[in-house]
């Protein structure tokens, strides 16, 4: 007996999911993970290392894309396609990583060595690719998901001003008030409120795009 010819709209899903795509992620959380490896040894405490943003940002990266690289297939499993929510969220945290880094943080290229590089510069411009070419899911994004992705901001923010309090320990500079001042700390985290919000904006219209980019109406990882 001859098997039912796929449709289009399932071929296209088959494909999404396939040995290439597999690859593709999971080459991004390899990147991810190795990074967070080489730098984890530069910090003093573990703890240190825990309240770099750098390595949250890049932990999720790892995280989400060995799921993604090893979840079931949408066409056998719908409840496998990922919500944009969360993939939105993880490409906007990785792309503030990035570019925080090169705008406040990085000095020169010395400062580019094969961790920080591969934190940095790799994966952001890996996880913004996927996010731009791969899949549809992210056509889905709603008007509201910017501010949404706000909120672990919020609460990382948080953390870091009370354990800084307590310990005056902090993992960067323009966190601090004794470094930046009071005025300069609010400076700063009203600059990040507004760029991380356009930022936001921007890769949501980006995700949205793929409505007009992308033939058919399935839904894909």
């Amino acid at each position: 007996m001859t098997a039912p010819a796929l449709t289009r709209d399932a071929e296209v899903v088959a494909a999404e999911s396939g040995v290439l795509t597999r690859a593709w992620r999971l080459a991004i959380a390899i990147a991810a993970i190795t990074g967070l490896g080489i730098n984890t040894v530069a910090y003093e405490t573990v703890m240190d290392s825990l309240m770099s943003f750098t390595q949250q940002s890049n932990l999720m990266v790892a995280a989400y894309f060995l799921w993604q690289a090893a979840r079931p297939s949408p066409r056998r499993e719908p409840s496998a396609v990922p919500r944009p929510l969360l993939r939105g969220a993880v490409t906007l945290y990785i792309m503030i990583t990035g570019i925080v880094y090169s705008l406040l943080l990085a000095d020169g290229w010395e400062s580019y060595g094969l961790g920080d590089t591969l934190a940095h510069v790799v994966v952001p411009v890996a996880v913004l690719a996927d996010w731009w070419l791969v899949g549809t899911s992210q056509a889905l994004v709603r008007a509201w998901y910017p501010v949404a992705w706000l909120s672990y901001l919020f609460g990382y923010l948080t953390v870091v001003l009370i354990r800084g309090a307590m310990t005056d320990r902090y993992p960067y500079y323009f966190l601090n008030a004794d470094s930046v001042g009071t005025g300069g700390l609010i400076s700063y985290i009203a600059a990040f409120l507004v760029g991380f919000t356009v930022l936001g904006y921007l890769i949501s219209a980006a995700g949205r795009l793929k409505r007009f980019r992308q033939p058919g109406n399935v839904v894909r990882a």
